[in-house]
């Protein structure tokens, strides 16, 4: 084969281009680079105990969200939903506001629920709380658009959202508060374990912190879908 002097340039400036890479990955700070992608991709597992969703002693989380998709606006949904909810955890008055959603039913918190509470702040900040989030078949969660498993494979805590309703096509914000929804039924389980707060304090929550809003007195949670052949307890 001839080699013309314009693919000999070509070639020249590709070899250019692999050194330049090759001295960026390897200098200090580097590393920050990957961390960003971790960030948002990559999920977390091993936790300390079984329903916990507090990861082991140098296993803490990443991102707030451990996401089973490779979707890019999954991702960035993901993201936004975390930045909102600690900036949320960040006001001076996140525990009065964080009861109003989460009472587990009481008039005033106790105790118990404000120092849950100061741990719960405390997980969010340090960014070691982690939730799975998994997109399934509609097929498989009776169409409806998300569900929250409280106690889901080995104990843990799990969301599901409806894949197809997805793939049909959704705006980011509301793809962000899909996911602030599930992260309130999360929040309600370690706040008050099985004393469910009344109502839809997904959409509670997600109201709050969303521009969308949803009517929160409209619920048919818990229900029941059947997913894997087992018929599990949810909540939409």
């Amino acid at each position: 084969m001839i080699t013309t002097p314009s693919i000999r340039l070509r070639t020249i400036f590709r070899l250019f281009i692999c050194h330049i890479t090759v001295i960026v990955i390897t200098m200090p700070g580097s590393h920050l680079i990957a961390a960003v992608y971790n960030d948002v991709l990559l999920p977390t597992k091993h936790f300390s105990s079984p329903g916990s969703m507090i990861p082991s002693k140098n296993e803490a989380p990443k991102a707030m969200f451990s996401i089973k998709e490779k979707s890019s606006q999954f991702s960035d949904a993901a993201v936004e939903a975390e930045s909102r909810i600690r900036d949320f955890f960040m006001d001076d008055e996140y525990q009065h506001a964080l009861f109003a959603h989460f009472n587990g039913n009481r008039k005033q918190p106790t105790a118990a629920w404000i120092k849950k509470a100061a741990q719960l702040k405390a997980l969010v900040v340090d960014k070691k709380f982690n939730l799975t989030i998994q997109l399934i078949p509609s097929s498989e969660m009776d169409f409806m658009m998300s569900a929250f498993i409280g106690r889901g494979k080995n104990g843990q805590s799990l969301a599901l959202i409806n894949r197809n309703w997805i793939e049909y096509g959704i705006t980011h914000e509301a793809f962000t508060r899909l996911i602030i929804e599930q992260s309130a039924f999360a929040f309600d389980q370690f706040l008050n374990a099985e004393n469910d707060t009344k109502g839809n304090e997904g959409k509670s929550f997600a109201n709050d912190l969303s521009s969308i809003y949803e009517d929160a007195s409209d619920t048919i949670a818990p229900g029941y879908i059947t997913l894997g052949g087992k018929r599990v307890l949810v909540e939409f």
